[in-house]
């Protein structure tokens, strides 16, 4: 189900971050086939300018919440 959704998917290890799960459009948007993205870092595709902005939104996604 997850594979054809026309967004991006991803889902990321909590301890190190790396892929552990890419649908066919996070393929697509990054470049790179599913074999070559699983168990690497955001941080191996992420634009040079950003290489700390998506695990550090993915770090505080991953907080407990407040509330």
């Amino acid at each position: 189900m997850v594979e054809n959704l026309p967004h991006k998917t991803f889902v990321h290890d909590a301890k190190d971050l790396n892929f552990v799960r890419i649908n066919n459009a996070a393929e697509q948007l990054l470049g790179h086939s599913r074999a070559g993205l699983l168990g690497k870092s955001g941080r191996t595709f992420s634009p040079t300018a950003q290489p700390a902005f998506f695990p550090a939104q993915t770090q505080t996604t991953l907080q407990p919440s407040s509330r």
